[in-house]
């Protein structure tokens, strides 16, 4: 029987736009999403292969390492935190985490190694955009009728408030428990369809009113979560699609200012008119505490530094400077170090760095049809590293998994052939 790892990696994409966490909340019962439920079986099929292929699978994986070490090293470093904790503390916390993040490798593993030429690329994107379709049918059917909700919302959703500061009565949600994981989870893809609207040329007449509906819809869809940093953040990564030819060999710096930039401003933007005028952005402040308490869980430890596990001591913490019981910073990049340790925060931000010079690198040396592929994920991962700034998007298979899905991208369109080959086809 030949098995077509491209279809089913295909397939695990497809399940991490409309993931479903099975069994949560049933005692003695561990949960499991529908993004693992197909990684794992394709692994073990995948290494399965070894006893037909001898060395096959040993030299993809070698070849895998070479071409992205950090990537690689941070995984090892986070499973090593997992089970330092779990075998020596008996503190299974991070492994739980670390199950979590685990599908992030495979999905980064998989679409690198069999998305690997044009119309692979093509059908990932179309993929990932189906995906994103039905969750913007259940986030629309969700604000119109408030049905169906197949997860329960957070109980602190009825407290969520529109910019103009007033109570919201109906959200969009998804499959999330927070109408925030929904807008997080269209923050790319938003991105994504104004790059195909405006910067990819096409004879096809239908195209253009088509994807333009898909525009209109997921931007109703992102207003009804009022989710206003992702608001901003997406208005930041549709600008850097603007960005004009000139700059081009400037894009790595300057992408790397705007993300810095864009972190400082809209933390004091938000911290200034909350405390001057309270209303919808006074979460800034809870949140700012929760990376008070984080930083006080930091320093305070030793192991924590190395090894991470924060999480009992952020409980205690985050009560004392945020009057508010968190189990972790609020905050995916601070929540790095409150997980796995500070060499699991400097080899995620290394890994980061990599991928943003990587793109900016392909981006220099391809034509039109290639830098619009290349221009998405440049400004997808600007906009969406300075939103983990602000949520917790680590917490979870879903949406770190989309994280490592654009790093696989960067993998695959960087390497020169490809580069031919999208020359030679287009």
């Amino acid at each position: 029987m030949i098995i077509n790892f491209y279809r089913l990696t295909l397939l695990l994409v497809f399940a991490t736009t409309v993931d479903y966490r099975f069994f949560a909340g049933i005692p003695g019962i561990p949960s499991v999403t529908l993004t693992e439920i197909i990684a794992y079986p394709m692994v073990i099929l995948y290494a399965g292969r070894e006893l037909f292929e001898t060395s096959i699978v040993k030299e993809e994986i070698l070849l895998k390492y070479r071409n992205n070490r950090i990537l690689f090293w941070y995984f090892l470093w986070a499973a090593l935190a997992a089970i330092v904790a779990s075998v020596f503390r008996s503190e299974p916390e991070v492994l739980k985490v670390f199950k979590n993040l685990l599908p992030s490798l495979m999905v980064y593993y998989f679409v690198s190694t069999y998305c690997n030429n044009v119309n692979r690329v093509k059908n990932l994107i179309r993929t990932y955009l189906f995906g994103i379709f039905i969750n913007l049918m259940l986030g629309l059917s969700q604000y119109l009728t408030d049905w169906p909700r197949p997860v329960q919302m957070n109980d602190i959703v009825a407290e969520k408030m529109d910019i103009a500061g007033n109570v919201i009565n109906r959200v969009a949600t998804g499959l999330f428990n927070h109408p925030n994981g929904l807008a997080v989870l269209l923050l790319p893809a938003i991105i994504l369809i104004v790059a195909l609207l405006v910067k990819n040329k096409s004879d096809n007449i239908l195209r253009f009113p088509i994807i333009l509906i898909y525009l209109v819809l997921i931007v109703f869809v992102l207003k009804v979560t009022y989710a206003k940093g992702v608001f901003a953040w997406a208005i930041v990564g549709i600008g850097l699609l603007f960005l004009p030819e000139k700059f081009a060999r400037w894009r790595f710096g300057l992408g790397l200012i705007t993300l810095i930039a864009g972190i400082t401003g809209i933390s004091y933007f938000s911290f200034q008119k909350a405390i001057t005028e309270g209303g919808a952005l006074e979460t800034i402040i809870s949140r700012m505490m929760l990376w008070v308490a984080a930083l006080d869980v930091i320093q305070s430890s030793n192991y924590i530094k190395i090894f991470g596990n924060g999480f009992k001591a952020m409980d205690v913490s985050s009560i004392i400077f945020a009057d508010w019981q968190y189990p972790n910073a609020h905050n995916g990049i601070l929540n790095q170090i409150i997980f796995y340790g500070i060499p699991a925060f400097i080899l995620y931000l290394a890994m980061y760095v990599k991928a943003i010079k990587n793109i900016t690198d392909a981006m220099l040396n391809s034509q039109c049809h290639l830098k619009t592929e290349c221009l998405f994920i440049y400004s997808a991962l600007i906009a969406l590293f300075g939103e983990y700034f602000f949520e917790p998007a680590n917490d979870g298979v879903v949406l770190q998994s989309h994280l490592f899905l654009l790093y696989a991208l960067v993998q695959v369109l960087s390497k020169p052939m490809m580069r031919v080959n999208y020359e030679c086809c287009e």
